[in-house]
């Protein structure tokens, strides 16, 4: 059910949005301002309105604050927190502000502890905002809501905030839910620190694995590539942004140990023999997910041919080992080729850089960022990805590149068989 867009949505606001410059600031303002509002930019570097960090504001960035009728956070939960003081003091009763922290509840009590007088919302995209919008699905954070329920007129209620930003998403086909910040953090435990943790712990152990990564990936059968490439999306990605999803929901350590003891449970019936009882709990599991489980089968199967097809058409255009040798004059040919696989490596170094801007999803943050998770993200990730603003992402970014490829070389030299994880 659609949500009346109401005469507020068609008024013309001030806003300011803090993080203009990232993947998740860039979405928010294609997605949730109207082309009416007046939009004042607020980021590291030349570019915005006001550069500058945003925790210490300039007066220009505080007068901005003052006079705006919205206040968008699209900052990393430890930026948006930093903010929350000088916001207490500059921003009016009437103004909103609007996080798109991937976790929510420690802003909204940080804002309570600072005597916040402007309202406080949330707005969470459950993909990577580098993903195409439509279809995906978008939590919007209030405080009082129903956990979980769909953006339909009950739901939103009488919050013209939750209201306009939901008819905005709508406008745009993607599914929103409301949720307060508590129901919000609990669902991220599970939809993103769980699945990233899960991830990140198969590359450890396949990086530890006494076979070689080249001849692993030769012969890997589609769930082990899915996996790859999951736990590919993470690494491309700041770790700041899969960091904070980790690190700040209060409810990551749970998910965690439950996914630890979740393998423990398997090796010991493997390790007795309880073939019987394997069986009854993929029953279980079954039963547990519901219709899902046929949807999922059917989701895994396309996912699957996806990948099947794109190795197939990698391999027609690999030249065979059997090949003769280019004949003379296809030297300029085979420059070429070279030229545009250098592009194609520059412009995933660009698309690293362009999710690193800014928060995350997952991620978005990350992704967030951003994940990001990544999820929405089978990239998410994103995620929607949520890490810090524009500038510093991209510091942390060639940083962690040239780590990340220091540590490979030296690896690949020692024939060291290692996890990332240590």
């Amino acid at each position: 059910m659609s949500i009346p867009a109401g005469d507020d949505a068609q008024a013309r606001r001030r806003v300011v949005l803090l993080g203009a410059a990232g993947t998740v600031g860039r979405w928010y303002r294609a997605h949730l301002t109207g082309a009416g509002d007046t939009v004042t930019t607020a980021d590291l570097g030349a570019g915005p309105d006001h550069g500058g960090d945003v925790r210490t504001p300039s007066a220009g960035l505080r007068s901005a604050v003052a006079a705006a009728d919205e206040v968008v956070l699209a900052l990393p939960e430890d930026v948006a927190a930093a903010c929350l003081p000088w916001l207490a003091g500059s921003a009016r009763p009437a103004t909103v502000l609007v996080s798109t922290c991937s976790v929510q509840l420690p802003l909204f009590e940080a804002a309570s502890e600072h005597g916040l007088r402007a309202p406080l919302r949330g707005v969470n995209p459950m993909f990577s905002p580098t993903l195409p919008s439509a279809g995906q699905s978008v939590v919007v954070i209030a405080p009082g809501t129903c956990p979980g329920r769909q953006a339909d007129g009950a739901a939103a209620g009488a919050d013209p905030h939750v209201r306009r930003m939901a008819a905005r998403l709508e406008a745009g086909a993607m599914t929103v839910s409301v949720m307060d910040p508590a129901g919000h953090d609990a669902a991220m435990s599970v939809l993103q620190a769980l699945p990233h943790a899960a991830v990140l712990a198969f590359v450890d152990a396949l990086l530890a694995a006494p076979v070689d990564v080249p001849t692993l990936m030769r012969i890997a059968p589609p769930p082990a590539r899915t996996l790859v490439a999951l736990a590919c999306r993470i690494l491309a990605a700041p770790p700041e942004i899969y960091w904070d999803i980790q690190r700040a929901n209060a409810q990551g350590g749970a998910r965690r140990k439950e996914l630890a003891s979740s393998l423990l449970r398997l090796d010991a019936l493997v390790d007795a023999d309880r073939g019987e009882d394997f069986r009854a709990a993929l029953a279980s599991a079954a039963r547990g997910l519901g219709p899902y489980a046929a949807e999922g089968a059917e989701e895994c199967r396309d996912l699957f041919e996806l990948i099947q097809r794109r190795r197939t058409t990698q391999q027609a255009a690999a030249p065979s080992p059997n090949a003769p040798a280019p004949a003379a004059g296809t030297g300029q040919a085979a420059k070429t080729g070279e030229a545009a696989e250098a592009g194609q490596a520059g412009q995933a170094g660009q698309a690293g850089q362009a999710a690193e801007t800014g928060q995350t999803g997952e991620a978005g943050q990350a992704a967030g960022t951003g994940e990001a998770g990544e999820a929405g993200e089978a990239g998410e990730a994103g995620e929607a990805a949520e890490a810090r603003q524009t500038g510093e992402a991209g510091q942390i970014a060639k940083t962690a590149e040239a780590g990340q490829a220091a540590e490979a070389g030296q690896a690949a030299e020692a024939g060291q068989a290692g996890g990332w994880l240590g």
